[in-house]
């Protein structure tokens, strides 16, 4: 499971109805938006860690690499569900 999840905003019904449109944009922006926070905060841990424990780059090394693998762990998870719902409404249409 990915590190974070995605803080969607939520579209009331008559835009999700009128603007079908910017419920894709929303969740594409949500996409990029989730990728470069799970790098950073993964940084972030791993800057905070060596300077606490005095180990310049290895902590900070492993924190990226920690971001990286959560980001695309969200970015699977994404994509999969993405194909779920294809799927559902492919059989129901």
């Amino acid at each position: 499971m990915a590190l974070f999840k995605s803080c969607d905003l939520m579209l009331s019904e008559k835009d999700k109805d009128n603007k079908p449109w910017l419920s894709e944009v929303r969740g594409y922006g949500n996409i990029g938006i989730d990728l470069a926070c799970s790098i950073l905060v993964g940084f972030g841990i791993g800057y905070l860690l060596d300077k606490w424990l005095g180990t310049t780059p290895l902590f900070m090394i492993v924190g990226v690499l920690w971001g990286v693998t959560s980001a695309f762990l969200l970015l699977y998870n994404k994509i999969k569900l993405e194909k779920e719902e294809n799927d559902k409404d492919k059989r129901k249409g």
